[in-house]
C-alpha cells in the first residue's frame, strides 16, 4: 500500500503579520541605540578634530612665538593704526590656513603662502573684484579642497557653501547673501575673540591685535580660557515664519568673506552656547557670534591648553563670559 502524500503546513496570514510584527517592535527598540552609538563615534571624532587643531596651535606658537590671527590682513592696507585700517579686516586668510603645516596639509600651505594674495589685506574681496565678481563665488587657487579635520560629522552643514540652503527652521531655501563665499569649503570650527567685556578673546584679527596674541598673554590661565569653539551654524536675515530671503555668516575654510562671525565666536551674554535654540531651528537664532553644534544637549571646546570639553548649554552664561577672556580675573568654579 502506498502511504498516503505527506502535507507541508505554511504560515497562515495570522502568523506572518505577528511575526512582521515582532520584527518591527525590536527594530523600534534597536534604532535609539544604533542612533546614540553613533551619535557617540561622531562626536568622539568632532572631539579628536579638536584635540588636532589644539596641539597645531601650540605648534604654531612655538615655532612664531605668537598665536595664529583669526584673520591675516597684512599690514592693515599700510594704513597709519586708526585710520580706516579696518576697511577690509574682515575679508582674508584666516586661522585655518595658518595651522595647515601643523595637521599634515603642508603642499596646501605651501601652495597658499607662496599666492600673490596670502596675507594681503582684503584678499577675498580683492580677489573676487579682480575676477569680475562671479555669480557663483570666487575661490582664490589654492582653497578648493575641503579637509575633513575641519569638518565635525555631525554636522548638517554641507560640505561646501550652496548658493541656496534652507536653515532649519525655515519653510524655504534663502539665497546665499555674500555670494563670493559660495564654493568655498565650510568649517565647522571657529577660534574665540571676546566676552562680553569686550573683544578680549585668546584669538584676534590683526588689525586689533597686531601680530596676534601669545600665550604668555593670558592671564587667567590656559586651563581656563577657550581658544577654539564648534560653530556649524549659518544665520537668515529674515523671521523664520516668512520663510527667510537671505543665509548670511557661513563659516569657511580657508579665508574669511566679508564677516569675522565666519571664523570666530564671542562669548557674549546675548550669544549663549546652541543660540537657545535647537538644530531643527537655528533659523530662530538671532545671534551670529554664537557656538553651535549638532550635538544635543551643548558643543565642544579647546581651551588654550590644549584639552577639549563638551559644555552643556545650560551652563552659567556669566562664567561662559569669563571662559572667554583672557584677563578678567574671575574664578570659574564648577562648570
Amino acid at each position: 500500500m502506498r502511504s498516503p502524500k505527506s502535507r507541508v503546513r505554511g504560515f497562515t496570514l495570522i502568523e506572518l503579520l505577528v511575526v512582521i510584527a515582532i520584527i518591527a517592535i525590536l527594530v523600534a527598540l534597536l534604532l535609539p541605540a544604533v542612533q546614540q552609538a553613533r551619535e557617540a563615534a561622531r562626536r568622539s571624532q568632532c572631539q579628536n578634530n579638536l584635540k588636532q587643531i589644539g596641539l597645531a596651535f601650540h605648534n604654531y606658537e612655538s615655532t612664531y612665538r605668537r598665536l595664529p590671527m583669526c584673520i591675516i590682513s597684512g599690514e592693515c592696507n599700510g594704513l597709519a593704526w586708526g585710520a580706516n585700517s579696518t576697511a577690509f579686516d574682515d575679508d582674508g586668510f584666516n586661522w585655518t590656513a595658518s595651522i595647515l603645516p601643523y595637521v599634515d596639509q603642508t603642499p596646501a600651505y605651501n601652495a597658499l603662502s607662496t599666492s600673490p594674495w596670502w596675507g594681503k589685506f582684503g584678499a577675498t574681496e580683492l580677489y573676487a573684484n579682480s575676477v569680475g565678481n562671479p555669480a557663483t563665488g570666487a575661490i582664490i587657487p589654492g582653497c578648493e579642497k575641503s579637509i575633513p579635520l575641519f569638518k565635525c560629522p555631525s554636522s548638517i552643514l554641507p560640505l561646501y557653501v550652496p548658493a541656496t540652503f534652507t536653515v532649519p527652521g525655515n519653510t524655504v531655501a534663502g539665497t546665499t547673501s555674500t555670494v563670493r563665499s559660495i564654493g568655498w569649503p565650510v568649517c565647522d570650527y571657529k577660534t574665540a575673540g571676546g566676552s562680553c567685556y569686550g573683544d578680549d578673546g585668546i584669538i584676534q584679527k590683526n588689525c586689533e591685535v597686531p601680530g596676534g596674541h601669545l600665550f604668555a598673554d593670558v592671564v587667567d590661565g590656559l586651563s581656563n580660557v577657550i581658544m577654539v569653539a564648534e560653530s556649524a551654524q549659518v544665520t537668515t536675515n529674515t523671521n523664520p515664519t516668512l520663510g527667510g530671503t537671505g543665509v548670511q555668516d557661513w563659516p569657511t575654510l580657508y579665508a574669511t568673506n566679508g564677516d569675522d562671525e565666519m571664523a570666530r565666536v564671542n562669548g557674549r551674554t546675548s550669544a549663549p552656547i546652541n543660540n537657545g535654540v535647537n538644530l531643527n531651528r537655528m533659523a530662530a537664532s538671532v545671534n551670529d557670534d554664537a557656538a553651535f553644534s549638532s550635538h544635543i544637549g551643548g558643543a565642544q571646546f579647546v581651551f588654550a591648553d590644549g584639552s577639549v570639553h563638551f559644555l552643556s548649554e545650560n551652563i552659567n552664561i556669566q562664567v561662559y563670559c569669563n571662559m572667554h577672556s583672557i584677563n578678567d580675573g574671575n574664578a570659574l568654579g564648577d562648570y
